[in-house]
């Protein structure tokens, strides 16, 4: 109970965010709105690295609230930027596609910072640090590497396009 309590503020910021995120798409860059969410989930994990045992609630919420922001800044950018880079005819499987490229690829991310996660642990553990030391050091390295992943993926963020999302707005103003 008290840890879906303390998952609830960034599900519900998410929740708030998505429509908000896309509603800022309509009047800026995708790509800068994109960038934004990379960069707010990055400084989430960062402070998921600093969380131990003494951790208030209050730095658990406010990272979780952090954490809602930044997927709801790039959740929804992605997506219609996805969408408004194919012809009008494709966007039912550019939609699609997208949705599979984004479950394989966070499948695939915890895959990687689990199989990272489990050799720290292993690493410390063989250094004769005791399991809940190991643990910890474990998640904080887990963490710092995927404060680094989102860092290094505003490289391709800055490629999405907001020239081809012009040009879909003044093809749906004539089909209407």
């Amino acid at each position: 109970m008290t840890a879906g309590l303390l998952l609830l503020p960034a599900s519900v910021t998410l929740a708030m965010m998505m429509p908000l995120a896309g509603n800022w798409v309509d009047h800026h860059s995708p790509r800068g709105i994109a960038i934004t969410g990379l960069l707010l989930l990055s400084v989430t994990m960062v402070l998921f690295g600093r969380m131990d045992v003494g951790s208030s609630v209050t730095f658990i919420v406010i990272t979780m609230l952090i954490r809602g922001l930044g997927l709801g800044c790039l959740m929804t950018p992605v997506t219609v930027a996805t969408v408004n880079a194919v012809p009008r005819p494709l966007i039912t499987q550019a939609s699609s596609l997208n949705n599979l490229v984004l479950q394989v690829a966070g499948a695939t991310g915890v895959a990687v910072l689990s199989v990272v996660h489990q050799q720290v642990g292993d690493h410390f553990l063989g250094r004769g640090y005791s399991e809940q030391t190991a643990e910890h050091l474990a998640l904080q390295y887990s963490f710092s590497v995927s404060a680094a992943l989102l860092i290094v993926a505003i490289i391709p963020a800055l490629f999405i396009s907001n020239r081809r999302a012009q040009k879909h707005e003044g093809a749906t103003a004539k089909i209407a």
